[in-house]
C-alpha cells in the first residue's frame, strides 16, 4: 500500500496487461506469455513465444511507467499457471526498458480517446520481488504457496469482477440518462397528429417505449444494487465472493448490457434524424458492445453459467431435478429454469463430450443461461435480508443511505 501511495504522489501510471492477440473476446482466459524462473539472477524472464500472446486493449498502455502482466509462471520446466507480475515499462526519462515495445493497437469506432495499446515482452527480466505474493512466493528457489487460497485462474477471475460489476453498471446508467435526454427532446418536439400538433412524446407507440424501459432499467437497477452491496462487503473485508455472488455479478453484466442495447437500439428507431445528430448521445452507442466484451465476454458467462447448473443437477441427481424442482416446483421462475436444465442435460447426452455438445445444442445453453438470469434477479436479496447481509458493517450500512440504494432496495 505504500508503494501505491507513493506512486500516486508521483503521478505515475499505471495499466493492467491480461488479455492477449490470440484470445480474443470468444476465447476466455488464455495466457501464452511466459514468466520463466531464472535462479541464477533471482528474478523471472518475461517472454512471449509468438505475436498470438502480445497483450492487447491494454487501457494507458501507451503511457503507463508500470504494468501489472500476467504470464505463466515456469520453475524448472513444471508449469504453475498464469501468475500477476508489477514492473516498471519505464526509466525515469519515460524510455521504454529494453525488451519492452508499444504500438497502438489501432482506430475504434468510438473511444479513440482511451489509448488501447498492444505490449510486447521479449526476454524481459523481472526481480523475483515483482510477483505478487499474496497467493503464491518464489521461497529459497522453490515455488511456496502463501496462506490456504491457491494462486489459480479462479482467484485471478475473481479479481475482474468489480470491474464486471461497474460496466454492467454504467450500462444502465448511460442509457437511462440517453432515454432522459431524449424524452426531453421528444416533449418539445411537435409533429402532426389526427388531431392536430403534438408532442412527439404523446404518439402512443413512443410513450409505450418510454414507460417499458423505465420499468426494466429501474428492475435492473434494482437488483444490481442488491449486488453491490453484497459485493462491498466483500471488498470491505478483502474476502473472495462466493459462487452466487460471482454468477449474480455475471448477470449483471449479462442482462444489463442486453437489455441497454435492446432499449438505445429501439429508442434509435423511433425518433428520426435526431438519432444522427452527434450531440444526441447516440453517437456513443458503441460503447454497449465495448461493455458485452469487457471483462468477461458476455457469451462466456452464460456458458459457464449453464454449465454450472448442469453441475449441481447431476449431483442432485435426475431424479431429484424431475420431483423436486419440475414437477412439485410451485415458483413459475424456478420450474422455467429447472425445465431448461432437463432439456440441456438431455440433450447432451448423445454428445460426444460436453464442449461439442455445448456446441451442438448452443440455443438450449443460451436459453438455460438466460433463465438463470431470471431467477436470481427474481431471488434478489430484499430490504431486511440485504441489511443480514451487512449486518455488522456499520460503514457498509451507512451506504444504504445513498438515494439509489435506498430507493432500489
Amino acid at each position: 500500500m505504500q508503494m501505491l501511495d507513493e506512486l500516486q504522489e508521483k503521478g505515475e501510471l499505471g495499466c493492467f496487461a491480461l488479455t492477449e492477440v490470440g484470445a480474443g473476446v470468444r476465447s476466455g482466459f488464455i495466457v501464452k506469455t511466459t514468466a520463466t524462473w531464472d535462479a541464477a539472477r533471482d528474478g523471472f524472464i518475461i517472454d512471449m513465444p509468438d505475436a498470438s500472446a502480445h497483450k492487447n486493449w491494454i487501457s494507458q498502455g501507451l503511457v503507463a511507467d508500470w504494468v501489472v502482466v500476467f504470464a505463466n509462471l515456469m520453475v524448472n520446466g513444471k508449469g504453475y499457471g498464469p501468475h500477476p507480475f508489477l514492473l516498471r515499462m519505464r526509466n525515469s526519462d519515460g524510455e521504454l526498458l529494453q525488451g519492452i515495445s508499444i504500438v497502438d493497437m489501432g482506430g475504434k469506432t468510438v473511444a479513440n480517446d482511451l489509448d488501447n495499446a498492444r505490449i510486447t515482452f521479449s526476454e524481459v527480466f523481472a526481480p523475483r520481488t515483482s510477483m505478487l505474493n499474496r497467493f503464491a512466493d518464489m521461497v529459497d528457489g522453490q515455488y511456496t504457496q502463501v496462506g490456504p487460497e491457491p494462486m489459480r485462474i479462479e482467484v485471478i477471475g475473481q479479481r475482474l469482477i468489480t470491474g464486471r460489476l461497474a460496466i454492467a453498471e454504467s450500462a444502465i446508467v448511460a442509457v437511462r440518462q440517453l432515454f432522459m435526454k431524449t424524452q426531453a427532446y421528444a416533449e418539445e418536439k411537435v409533429v402532426n397528429g389526427i388531431r392536430g400538433p403534438m408532442p412527439l412524446v404523446s404518439l402512443p407507440h413512443l410513450a409505450n417505449l418510454f414507460k417499458e424501459a423505465d420499468e426494466k432499467l429501474t428492475a435492473l437497477e434494482t437488483f444490481s444494487a442488491s449486488v453491490e452491496a453484497r459485493l462491498a462487503m466483500h471488498l470491505r473485508q478483502g474476502t473472495i465472493p462466493d459462487e452466487d455472488l460471482v454468477e449474480a455479478i455475471a448477470v449483471c453484466k449479462v442482462r444489463n448490457i442486453d437489455v441497454a442495447t435492446e432499449m438505445e437500439h429501439r429508442l434509435e428507431q423511433e425518433v428520426g434524424s435526431y438519432a444522427l445528430m452527434a450531440d444526441s448521445g447516440f453517437i456513443y452507442k458503441d460503447m454497449l458492445l465495448c461493455c458485452k466484451f469487457a471483462e468477461g465476454d458476455s457469451r462466456i458467462l452464460m456458458q459457464k453459467m449453464a454449465r454450472d447448473e448442469l453441475k449441481k443437477a447431476q449431483k442432485k441427481g435426475v431424479a431429484s431435478l424431475i420431483m423436486k424442482d419440475i414437477i412439485t416446483q410451485r415458483d413459475p421462475v424456478l420450474r422455467d429454469k429447472a425445465i431448461k436444465t432437463f432439456h440441456l442435460a438431455r440433450a447432451l447426452q448423445a454428445a460426444p463430450s460436453m464442449a461439442e455438445g455445448f456446441e451442438t445444442e448452443w440455443e438450449k445453453v443460451y436459453a438455460l443461461a438466460d433463465s438463470i438470469c431470471d431467477a436470481h434477479i427474481h431471488l434478489r436479496p430484499r430490504g431486511k435480508e440485504v441489511e443480514h447481509i451487512l449486518q455488522g458493517h456499520p460503514e457498509l450500512m451507512k451506504n444504504l443511505q445513498e438515494p439509489l440504494l435506498v430507493s432500489r432496495l
